[in-house]
């Protein structure tokens, strides 16, 4: 058991040491050889994280963490060809020691840093001016402050509150029928639409609630014991006030971790196809390989867990296109008429905010029980099953009692 929660950690130490070989490596091409092994024991890391079942929520967790780490790897080194990192000339001969310490550094800054915070390919490290001026005891506060809310509200309040509106969620209520609206609207019942209405919402607060939460505990270590500073690590997730339309939600508010890399990678293949740098095409092609690539790693995730990951990607090209079908409307179309000013008016109005969330709720409403009900049809049935077998087994114990 012990040896097999290992493997996993063991793949991804030799993929760390493989990164960090060809991050020093000052010749480009032979970064290249590199890459192979890299990409298999990052995947190795991947497959067999499954040995974490048994630890609630880490095998989806570590998945996450590793599919966004090789696109990651792949843009830093292969696309941006970031440079091998350099001592700086404080003396003239640096002892081994030094340059070891000042590589490992290095790896470390990018390693685990899709988003870049403070490093430059010039230098991989942050001057004494950037450091933010936010108290170290003042920064693990505000992040320890939000474990014990967050896992009072998740398992202590949530619970409660769904128990008390909906008593228990049956399989019938999230069943394949259920995932359609508008083709069925006559058949659909006020518990229907409550249900359906809370979905569309949870699978935000519960990404609020892991990944924060897990950013939360990451931050207050690596801070708490002096090898990261507050500023490396900014809040996750903007603000809800920002929403006002469906690309605001993703530009935002959402958070940015894999969107440096999903960018890079959209970018190298806009050139490749030719498509000329900051027109409206290159933009919108970019937009569907991040929103493409955000479905395929969420679908990594699902598929490891034992879930339909093709949803994931549905769920994720269905956003794109409801974004490009809301800039075309918004940009094109209304000024076509003639009606930018009054659009723009009502878009700084109380009204223009009151529609754009509105919008965004209902794309959701329709949208999240076609991503979301076939895994809660799943686990309601299975929590079925097994109220039946606790029930028989019940049964089977009062007779063998009473006998």
């Amino acid at each position: 058991m012990l040896l097999h929660l290992l493997i996993p950690i063991i793949c991804l130490v030799i993929s760390i040491l493989i990164f960090h070989l060809a991050l020093h490596c000052r010749s480009q091409t032979h970064r290249y050889y590199f890459l192979p092994f890299f990409l298999l024991f990052a995947s190795l890391s991947i497959t067999s994280s499954t040995h974490f079942i048994w630890i609630p929520g880490l095998t989806s967790l570590w998945t996450q963490a590793m599919v966004l780490n090789i696109p990651h790897v792949i843009c830093l080194l292969y696309i941006r060809q970031w440079p091998a990192p350099r001592l700086p000339a404080t003396s003239p001969s640096p002892s081994r020691f030094a340059q070891l310490r000042h590589q490992w550094e290095a790896t470390y800054r990018l390693w685990g840093n899709p988003q870049l915070i403070g490093v430059s390919p010039d230098s991989n490290t942050t001057s004494d001016t950037d450091k933010s001026s936010q108290p170290v005891s003042v920064f693990l506060f505000s992040r320890l402050v939000k474990l014990p809310i967050y896992y009072y509200l998740n398992f202590e309040i949530l619970p409660a509150l769904v128990a008390s509106v909906f008593g228990e969620i049956y399989p019938e209520d999230v069943s394949e029928e259920k995932q359609i609206l508008f083709r069925h609207w006559h058949d659909v019942s006020t518990r229907d639409l409550m249900i359906r209405a809370y979905v569309s919402v949870l699978w935000i607060w519960q990404s609020a609630v892991y990944l924060d939460g897990t950013n939360a505990i990451l931050a207050s270590f690596f801070v708490s014991i002096g090898l990261d500073r507050p500023c490396d690590w900014p809040p996750l997730f903007g603000n809800p006030s920002s929403i006002a339309s469906l690309r605001t939600f993703w530009s935002r508010f959402w958070h940015k971790i894999a969107l440096q890399p999903y960018t890079c990678i959209g970018s190298a293949l806009a050139r490749q196809l030719n498509f000329r740098s900051g027109s409206y095409e290159c933009k919108v092609f970019v937009a569907f390989v991040v929103f493409g690539l955000s479905g395929v790693s969420h679908g990594v995730v699902s598929w490891q867990i034992g879930r339909d990951g093709w949803t994931d990607v549905w769920w994720f090209m269905v956003n794109f296109f409801a974004c490009l079908a809301e800039t075309i409307f918004l940009q094109q179309f209304m000024p076509a008429f003639g009606y930018q000013r009054e659009l723009q008016s009502i878009k700084e109005s109380w009204l223009g905010a009151v529609a754009g969330r509105a919008w965004v709720f209902a794309f959701f409403f329709w949208s999240v029980p076609k991503w979301q009900y076939p895994a809660m049809y799943k686990d309601a049935f299975q929590a079925r099953q097994m109220a039946v077998w606790s029930l028989i087994f019940s049964k089977m114990t009062v007779s063998a009692d009473s006998s």
